[in-house]
């Protein structure tokens, strides 16, 4: 659940501990990340807002153990979550790398075709025949990808962040009776 609705239900402390601390520290990192490659002035206060960060996790994310050594190894447990961040960027990445497989497919497709385009007589059928069955090919994979790898990135990845369990289960052909009840046993 996101910060904001955690904190229009009231639950500030979880919107801060468990919400706002990882936006920090995931900030954090971008920043220690950004200053080691370009501004080399920083780098100390982002190693140092990335340690702040960190301790504040590992302080904040065992708030309900009762025991102090379960509570800070529940807290140095819970950094171990920055890795399904990686994951997720690396599978945003890869529909990058569909979308520049494509563009290698145009090109060895145009390659090709300009092979056959500068032979006499039926070159230039035979240049037809291969761009259009390149883009063809190229229009129906590319369409096919940003389906399916989308649809999974949605429906596997990015959908459990975001859903709350609740509400009134589907059952569309249970019998229902005014004055019997039955149960199952």
């Amino acid at each position: 659940m996101p910060f904001s609705k955690e904190w229009k239900r009231k639950n500030y402390l979880d919107a801060i501990y468990d919400k706002l601390s990882w936006f920090l520290f995931i900030l954090s990192i971008v920043i220690y990340i950004v200053a080691m490659a370009m501004i080399p002035s920083i780098k100390t206060f982002g190693l140092w807002f990335v340690i702040a960060t960190a301790l504040f996790l590992v302080g904040t994310q065992g708030r309900s153990k009762k025991n102090i050594i379960l509570r800070i190894f529940s807290g140095l447990y819970s950094l171990y979550g920055i890795t399904s961040y990686l994951g997720d960027v690396l599978s945003y990445s890869r529909l990058f790398a569909l979308g520049l497989t494509t563009t290698i497919i145009a090109m060895l497709g145009r390659t090709i075709a300009g092979l056959f385009g500068s032979s006499p007589y039926f070159g230039w059928i035979i240049w037809i025949v291969i761009f259009v069955g390149f883009t063809v090919f190229n229009i129906l994979m590319s369409g096919l990808g940003a389906f399916v790898h989308s649809a999974r990135l949605n429906y596997v990845e990015f959908f459990t962040k975001f859903y709350e369990n609740g509400g009134k289960p589907f059952q569309p052909l249970q019998y229902k009776t005014k004055y019997v009840k039955f149960t199952e046993e």
